[in-house]
Order: structure tokens, then sequence, then C-alpha cells
């Protein structure tokens, strides 16, 4: 019966139902949500000190690609820092030969070092410092204007990438 169309199976996945846009942060399911609800930063300058960040304005989107998810860090004296995670579906050598070849930093140097395995591109600029964690599914990415570089890869190496946070150290709702 070459007239028939094959049969398609059925979705899986339940975000399927979610309307592109802004979305609820409870509504990202468990396995997407890799953004630490908490992260933790030693500061160099005083010996022994650990500082415990607790991400706040929240804020999540489907995408044609993807989840979006961001929320901001700030330290006790006001440093502020950016966590965005970012469905990216492309291979992460596709995707770190694009920041390598990009103009998007100007003429600021572009690093390159890894974390759990994974690429990550930082840059040690003037006015701001960035590292993006690069996998197969997701871009992470740290910033700040504040803060250094050592320390947005300190966040970025508390990202658990095996399915996800626990639902205990997740962002779940906003703020």
């Amino acid at each position: 019966m070459p007239d028939q169309e094959p049969a398609v199976p059925e979705p899986t996945d339940l975000t399927s139902d979610l309307p592109l846009g802004h979305i609820d942060l409870s509504e990202v399911p468990a396995h997407e949500n890799f953004v630490p609800k908490t992260v933790q930063l030693s500061h160099a300058s005083e010996e022994d000190s650990i500082q415990y960040l607790e991400g706040s304005s929240a804020w999540a989107e489907k995408t044609e690609r993807g989840f979006t998810l961001r929320t901001t860090y700030r330290t006790s004296d006001g440093v502020e820092f950016l966590f965005i995670q970012a469905a990216e579906p492309v291979p992460e050598e596709k995707t770190l030969q694009w920041f390598l070849t990009s103009d998007a930093y100007g003429t600021e140097q572009k690093e390159q070092t890894e974390i759990q395995g994974h690429a990550v591109i930082y840059v040690d600029g003037k006015v701001r410092k960035v590292a993006h964690l690069i996998t197969d599914k997701h871009i992470f990415t740290v910033m700040t204007n504040e803060g250094t570089v050592e320390e947005c890869m300190e966040i970025l190496e508390q990202i658990e990438l095996k399915g996800g946070v626990e639902a205990g150290n997740r962002i779940i709702h906003v703020h």
C-alpha cells in the first residue's frame, strides 16, 4: 500500500505540550534542569573561606531547540554572576569551532580549557569575564563584570551533567 503514510510513534516527551516562550521553571523536567540552586565560591584572598551563593531571579523559556534557563548568583559583597543554560543540540566540536573563529569577543583573547571532559572557552576581558562549557546538547555560560574568570569556571565545575540536578539542589521556582 504505497499511499499509506508510515506510522509515526507518539512522542513520549511530556514537554512537547508546553508552548514556546516563557514558562514556569517548575515545568522544566528535572532531567533538563542543570542549574544549581546553590554554588560555592572559594576566595583565594581569604584563607579557608567558602561562600555559598543561592540562585535568584530564575527564568525559563522553551525554544524550538529546547529549554533556556537563567539565574543570577550574588556574593555577599554584591558581585553578580549570570548563569545561562541553553539547549544547543549541535556536536561539541562544531560549537567549539564557532566560538574559536567567531568575532563575538572582538580583540579580546579567547582561551580554551576543559571541565568534566568537555571544552570550555573563556575570556578574561577588561569589561566582562565569561566562560562557556560546551556539550553536545547544551552550552552553559557564566559571566560577570566584577568577579573573576576563575570564579566563573568554579561555578561551571559544579554543574552535575549526569541527568540534571537533583530536585533538592535545582532551581525550581522564581524567587
